[in-house]
């Protein structure tokens, strides 16, 4: 073995153990995504080709049958982990812009088709000398061809480059640098090793492309931290301030009711407002524990039947009353939607379209108007493509603000002490969005009005299904409705209570799930006709509570409405209380109107499912 072979072999093998140190790295971290996934890949591979060509080069000359099986197994292997190697960037570029792709996946399939060509080149010249043969000494040789096959090489990677400046814009700045040198590094050495092999460039470079790229990436992880910490600063400095303000209102109310007891129209007055603060503290509250879990993932969406032009049309009666007493025109245009029963999230749906309507009816103008429209485009996937336009006349964004749009607490025209708006609703918007593989696009301009286009791919319905929903317009009487109220907060419980007997309902009191199944048990069957009840108790919650009620050996044990009354509020906790027995669920505080429109209707011993 002469002093060039010992300089690789030596060379290789320290590269292979830092390869498998960062590949190491990668394994340990936890909650990789997708990006990390294909850096370990690309690592791992890398320490797969170092190790290949060492052994290729170890073996080489060798003429015994282990050497030549080892030389005629390891030589192939460095041509295809070279290649696989730019299969796998693609992948990586490829996850990295997925939502701007477009048009453009088209190249990264012609990519991946190079790779497998090359390959079958590989194999071939395992058998038909293609790329190279072996002498009589067990010694590798190229053939003349050999050129020719770095062909579908060098279009692969000129499509890369083509790609990178197309991108440029969409890739952080240290994964495009180092994806450059990923792209550059091979090109240099395959041209250099096309007139001269002596030593393995081209494998050397493609492994130190891979490091760089994963240094990249924890760069970026590291920038990522600082930016978020800063995020986290600037939101929890802003989330005090929103929270004190209305706080400090309603405490103020209360001091000054304190002081003029007798001044009942100023009790009065002051009331209406203490109820405007509290609501948009409960609102401030229930956005930024939404947007929390959303951007932690805790969220799932949860697919329902649902009818999307009824849906549609209840939107636009909620905000044609905001609008209405704002002074603004909301008018509504259907196309033909062809596939009106979907599969989604109507909840979710609502909060969407609610949240950027809102938007619309706030920032208008005096007399302004709003155009919402609904219309099914084209299908994809065999999925119902949903398209939603909201334009208004409104003040208008302008084109930096729009960048920012989607940030926390971000509000271009800002009125804090009329308790507008938290400025978490777009941020919540997009984040919904996307967990529905969705897109939202803006076209505004200042004083002129904005544009908001919404459009979200469904599943469609295999059979056409009718929502049942509780009309809160009838009058309804719950007088002599026996509940059985089940809260382990005193002081809920005291005001839940004093609500249900103002309305005439007979109140029997429960602390715990465990208390609620045990005086259930000691009544006759039938003497409750409803059990309100609270998820978060102790010895037993709600959801356990329910499931031991509808296990008992009883017949109104079966039937009996169980409705949660509970402060969690998301879209799967609605969904854990129907898989535990209830007919419906309530958020807190509870809106007293809603609370006997439920009772009223689960009073006539109809068991509907959970909405």
């Amino acid at each position: 073995m002469n002093v060039l072979s010992i300089f690789i072999i030596s060379f290789e093998f320290v590269a292979f153990i830092i390869s498998l140190i960062i590949f190491s790295i990668l394994c340990l971290q936890k909650n990789k995504n997708q990006k990390d996934k294909d850096i370990l890949w690309i690592v791992f591979l890398g320490a797969l080709l170092l190790i290949s060509d060492c052994l290729a080069e170890f073996y080489k000359g060798n003429t015994s049958e282990f050497g030549y099986v080892m030389t005629h197994l390891c030589n192939p292997l460095v041509f295809m982990f070279n290649y696989l190697e730019m299969g796998l960037l693609a992948k990586y570029l490829y996850d990295s812009l997925t939502n701007v792709l477009k048009r453009k996946k088209v190249l990264f399939h012609f990519i991946w088709i190079l790779v497998g060509i090359s390959v079958v080149f590989v194999v071939l010249s395992q058998y038909f000398e293609i790329y190279y043969y072996f002498d009589a000494n067990n010694v590798y040789h190229r053939t003349k061809y050999f050129p020719i096959c770095q062909i579908p090489t060098i279009i692969g990677i000129l499509i890369f480059i083509y790609l990178l400046y197309y991108f440029r814009n969409d890739l952080r700045r240290n994964e495009l640098l180092a994806a450059i040198s990923y792209v550059c590094l091979p090109t240099i050495s395959t041209i250099i090793q096309i007139f001269f092999y002596g030593l393995p460039l081209q494998a050397v470079s493609i492994v130190i492309s891979g490091w760089l790229l994963f240094l990249a990436r924890e760069l970026d992880v590291r920038n990522q931290l600082e930016e978020a910490m800063k995020v986290k600063t600037d939101f929890l400095n802003r989330m005090s301030h929103d929270i004190r303000t209305p706080l400090n209102g309603i405490l103020g109310l209360i001091e000054i009711d304190s002081r003029h007891p007798q001044e009942y129209e100023l009790l009065k007055m002051n009331r209406t407002k203490a109820k405007v603060a509290a609501n948009y503290l409960l609102s401030l509250l229930n956005d930024m524990l939404q947007l929390s879990k959303l951007e932690s993932q805790e969220i799932k969406i949860v697919c329902e039947p649902l009818n999307i032009e009824k849906l549609f049309d209840e939107v636009f009666l909620i905000a044609k009353m905001k609008a209405e007493n704002c002074g603004i025109t909301l008018q509504c245009q259907k196309d033909d939607i062809q596939h009106p029963y979907l599969m989604g999230s109507s909840l979710y749906m609502k909060q969407i379209l609610l949240n950027v309507l809102d938007n619309s009816i706030k920032y208008n103008k005096k007399n302004g108007s709003i155009a919402f429209s609904i219309k099914e485009c084209e299908m994809n996937d065999g999925k119902a493509m949903i398209q939603f336009d909201i334009q208004d006349t409104g003040i208008g964004m302008s084109e930096e603000f729009i960048q920012h749009i989607f940030e926390p607490f971000v509000q271009e025209h800002e009125n804090r002490s009329s308790y507008q708006g938290s400025g978490l609703g777009m941020a919540i918007v997009l984040q919904m969005i996307n967990m529905m593989h969705g897109t939202i696009d803006i076209q505004s301009a200042l004083n002129v009005g904005s544009h908001f286009m919404i459009r979200i791919p469904f599943e469609i319905a295999e059979k056409q299904y009718e929502i049942s929903q509780i009309d809160t317009s009838k009058n309804v009487s719950i007088t002599g409705v026996k509940v059985l109220l089940a809260e382990d907060n005193a002081l809920n419980r005291e005001i839940a209570k004093t609500l249900l007997e103002d309305n005439g309902a007979v109140v029997y009191e429960a602390v715990d799930g465990k208390d609620v199944v045990t005086q259930f048990m000691q009544h006759e069957e039938y003497f409750f006709d409803i059990i309100l009840m609270d998820i978060m108790m102790p010895v037993m919650n709600g959801y356990e509570a329910c499931k031991a009620l509808r296990n008992l050996d009883r017949k109104d044990a079966k039937d009996i409405p169980v409705v949660a009354c509970s402060a969690n509020a998301f879209e799967e906790d609605i969904a854990k209380s129907k898989e535990s027995g209830m007919a419906a669920h309530l958020t807190k505080p509870l809106k007293v109107d809603e609370l006997i429109q439920t009772i009223a209707k689960f009073n006539k011993k109809i068991l509907n499912p959970l909405q």
